[in-house]
């Protein structure tokens, strides 16, 4: 009886180390394929057949070393950052010291700084209660006249400006107005994809026309807008020439 027993540990312990070498061997193979590599197809065929694995097997095997391998990669990648970390950590720190030591050291100068802006900023306050003095209190007299001259001016170029845009204010409403309705029929003719759009047009052609008559109007009195806006421009002028003398001693 101890024979047989013997000679059966025997025989396990031969097929499992022939399992071992031949699993080793198999699984070199999977790594050679998972890089690409070339082997040796017979060998491989016998490997196979003495591991009981089939194709779908040996995808599968491939497949998984691929997998293993790129997250071998990964992880020695992972690993070399996580080494990193403490430097990083002590740039940081060092970066936040030198940080702090500048703060430091520019704060006096910001103090300073912030307190002339204050400062500044208070009598630039006291600009508008200046200027009026300067307009208001002993005015020269040509200043004074040439100022009062002024108001009469104002006045007309007003009533101008009244009068034209009374009279400019109808015919550009209407203009907007024929500019819609004729947004509208081209959005019309477009959808009719076609279809008889005779009406469509001619209607359009009404628009216009009517649409050029009010813009006519609107062009004839282009010579009364160009002249209030010289007569705009030359009361400014004189109005800046006025302030910038008044604005002297």
């Amino acid at each position: 009886m101890s024979v047989i027993s013997n000679l059966l540990g025997a025989i396990r312990s031969k097929r499992q180390a022939k399992f071992a070498s031949v699993s080793e061997k198999y699984d070199s193979f999977i790594g050679q394929l998972a890089k690409g590599e070339q082997v040796n197809v017979d060998e491989l065929a016998d490997i196979l057949d003495e591991l009981d694995k089939s194709d779908a097997d040996l995808e599968k095997d491939i497949a998984n070393k691929q997998r293993r391998m790129a997250a071998a990669v990964e992880l020695e990648r992972l690993r070399k950052i996580a080494r990193e970390i403490p430097t990083l950590e002590a740039n940081m720190r060092q970066l936040d010291d030198e940080l702090s030591a500048i703060i430091a050291a520019k704060k006096p100068a910001i103090a300073q700084a912030v307190e002339r802006l204050a400062q500044a900023q208070l009598e630039v306050g006291r600009l508008g209660s200046i200027e009026s003095e300067l307009l208001e209190h002993g005015v020269p007299m040509h200043v004074a006249k040439r100022k009062e001259a002024l108001h009469p001016k104002r006045k007309e170029f007003a009533d101008k400006l009244r009068e034209y845009e009374s009279r400019v204010s109808t015919p550009q409403q209407h203009v907007r107005q024929l500019r819609n309705r004729i947004e509208v029929v081209d959005q019309r003719i477009a959808r009719a994809k076609g279809g008889d759009v005779s009406d469509l047009k001619a209607e359009r052609k009404s628009l216009l026309e009517t649409l050029q008559q009010y813009q006519n109007q609107i062009d004839a009195l282009n010579p009364v807008k160009a002249a209030l806006d010289q007569e705009r421009r030359t009361i400014e002028a004189e109005e800046q020439a006025i302030h910038k003398l008044l604005m002297q001693p």
